[in-house]
């Protein structure tokens, strides 16, 4: 049998990140919440794309040097003992497997901040169209 190796590729994100996309990441990053995941993991690469490019959502690869079979997991994802990908682990310790919505995210670790449709409620037009596009 052939061994199949995958090298680390970084996925691309075609999304774009919005303003409270960014202040959620922003926010669980400085309240310790991880994301563990891999780069092969196609729910991964949408719970990404769900944030958006440009959010700096606190991340940990748990196959940094690539894939192969038997590889083991990196050494900071078996001691948290993930088993699945995604897997969030909050500040209080909580872990949440699978894709979440952003608002599912904010709502387990207390994130206050408008909704993604209040934002358009209160800002004015001059603000909307650069959120847009920013």
């Amino acid at each position: 049998m052939a061994s199949i190796q995958l090298a680390y590729a970084a996925p691309v994100i075609d999304a774009k990140a919005t303003s409270y996309s960014k202040e959620l990441a922003g926010y669980l990053t400085e309240q310790g919440a991880k994301m563990y995941g891999a780069f092969w993991c196609s729910h991964c690469i949408d719970q990404k794309e769900i944030f958006g490019a440009g959010a700096e959502i606190p991340y940990v690869e748990c196959f940094p040097d690539g894939w192969q079979r038997g590889a083991e997991l990196a050494t900071s994802c078996k001691a948290v003992e993930i088993t699945g990908f995604p897997t969030w682990i909050l500040p209080d310790g909580t872990r949440v497997e699978g894709e979440k919505s952003l608002v599912e995210l904010a709502k387990a670790t207390g994130f206050r901040a408008p909704l993604p449709g209040d934002a358009l409620q209160t800002e004015d037009a001059s603000s909307q169209l650069d959120s847009f596009l920013n």
